[in-house]
């Protein structure tokens, strides 16, 4: 009886160390899977918020930099001079957007103008004797024919609006930023200052995606963890464009079939993309809204933390960032 009474005891002592054993090992993984988490989540908010502010402060000088130049010409528009002034006064300005995106300025009245292109090479526009238009390179004089730029959209949206604003992301196709560039174009109507309700030219500041993209992978090469990055373009009609993406190349003519800037992000087969774009809210882009918004998104690839971030809420350009990191 003894024995048994002992042998009890024994089985007794035994199981409950195990058992304790085991809930403290639960409390250490529940702990750990907790501290990862976390890790994901401070992840995704830090390179979101770094990745937001390079975009804000590219987003603003732009606008900074274009209403500088057009008070500028708006000034000195009479100049015999002019449109060799300008690519001066673009160069002496313009230090963050080399490589980043072109500068246009085109008469009104002529279609005539100037442009830098992304490499800062400076571009004469000039009409021939049958009406059409070529670009030509000053520093080689080689040519190119062009369509008229008062038919782009940049130009179009001005002389619409009568003010300043954005376009749509759009394909580029006026020789200033490379094949298969994909963008968007800060626009400023140029006034003649003695009669404000006359036009004289148009000013255009295009941004290139593709620095967006590398600086997207850069900001993610040493991750500790699987990261994702992404950026999405809400259009009028409520479909979203892939503009920027660190898991595909997107500046491939097959991708932008209508040659018109869209890349559907369901069409790349993406299942992480795919459910990270069900789950982003309608109200994100609209006006007074939290410009920052987390979710957590379940794949057969796994869980990942996905934090959402908007440059300028309620206002145009309407993109979403999108940092994912795996759980």
């Amino acid at each position: 009886m003894r024995l048994k009474l002992r042998t009890i005891f024994a089985t007794v002592t035994v199981l409950s160390t195990l058992g304790v054993g085991c809930i403290l090992s639960m409390l250490a993984m529940q702990s750990t899977i907790k501290g990862l988490q976390d890790f994901s989540r401070q992840i995704t908010l830090e390179k979101g918020n770094a990745g937001i502010r390079s975009i804000e402060l590219l987003l603003s000088e732009s606008e900074d930099i274009l209403q500088t130049m057009a008070d500028y010409i708006e000034r000195r528009h009479q100049a015999p001079e002019i449109l060799d002034l300008i690519p001066r006064f673009w160069l002496d300005y313009q230090h963050n957007f080399k490589n980043k995106g072109a500068m246009v300025y085109i008469e009104a009245g002529t279609g005539k103008g100037v442009a830098c292109d992304i490499n800062n090479n400076t571009k004469i526009i000039r009409q021939l004797d049958d009406e059409s238009f070529e670009i030509v390179d000053s520093n080689t004089g080689v040519s190119q024919p062009i369509p008229d730029f008062r038919s782009l959209p940049f130009f179009r949206s001005g002389m619409a609006t009568r003010k300043p604003g954005w376009t749509q992301f759009y394909a580029f196709n006026n020789k200033l930023n490379g094949q298969n560039f994909r963008g968007i174009t800060k626009f400023i109507p140029v006034k003649d200052p003695l009669n404000k309700d006359r036009f004289i030219g148009m000013l255009g500041l295009d941004i290139n995606m593709e620095w967006v993209s590398e600086y997207l992978k850069n900001s993610l090469a040493k991750s500790p963890v699987r990261s994702i990055a992404f950026v999405l373009e809400r259009r009028r009609n409520g479909l979203f464009n892939l503009i920027a993406d660190t898991e595909h190349s997107l500046n491939e003519s097959g991708l932008d079939l209508d040659g018109d800037g869209y890349v559907d992000p369901d069409e790349l087969g993406d299942e992480i993309m795919s459910a990270t774009k069900m789950v982003i809210p309608k109200e994100l882009t609209n006006d007074n809204e939290s410009q920052v918004y987390h979710d957590t998104i379940s794949t057969k690839q796994g869980t990942f933390y996905a934090t959402f971030l908007c440059p300028f809420p309620g206002q145009p350009p309407h993109w979403i960032l999108c940092f994912l990191a795996s759980e």
